[in-house]
């Protein structure tokens, strides 16, 4: 055996002064993952959000879980923990839509993530000034107070549009 160590990316990184960038997506199942990656793959505009998450120094949580008692398929939900640098924030989604609707939902909240992060929100309150002032109240039959914003629907609809093309060409 020859005297070479091999050392993870990571150590040699750090070694180097450099530390590596964390993702900016933390998906918490493995249909998540999938959808995440789906987006990553084959969706400019998902693309685009990741980048946009990572230079704000975002790093959203998605998490498999319902919203609004059940009400909704996905929410961000209205609060900021900042750490080392990094806001945290969290999505929560239903997991079992098709995939290309998974990952739509998933583009969808992470404009609402982006928005946030732009904008300097970190607690319910201002989350509230901040949605009801660029946004609009989507139903009033929520328990929770529910805002939306034309952006996130853009890019919505903007992800199912390119991963429908993408399913297109695979079939």
């Amino acid at each position: 055996m020859s005297g070479f160590a091999v050392l993870p990316l990571v150590a040699v990184l750090s070694i180097a002064g450099e530390a590596p960038t964390p993702s900016p997506l933390r998906p918490q199942s493995i249909r998540l993952q999938y959808a995440v990656d789906l987006g990553l793959r084959a969706s400019e505009t998902f693309r685009i959000l990741f980048d946009a998450l990572a230079a704000h120094r975002a790093i959203v949580l998605i998490v498999a879980r319902p919203c609004d008692f059940g009400r909704r398929e996905a929410c961000l939900l209205h609060q900021v923990v900042t750490a080392g640098g990094y806001r945290f924030l969290r999505v929560n989604v239903r997991d079992d839509p098709p995939y290309v609707r998974l990952a739509a939902l998933i583009a969808h909240e992470l404009q609402h993530a982006l928005e946030a992060t732009q904008a300097g929100l970190t607690d319910a309150d201002s989350f509230e000034r901040f949605f009801a002032a660029h946004g609009y109240i989507c139903e009033e039959a929520h328990v929770q107070r529910c805002y939306e914003t034309a952006q996130s629907l853009v890019m919505q609809a903007r992800v199912v549009k390119e991963l429908s093309r993408e399913d297109a060409r695979r079939r």
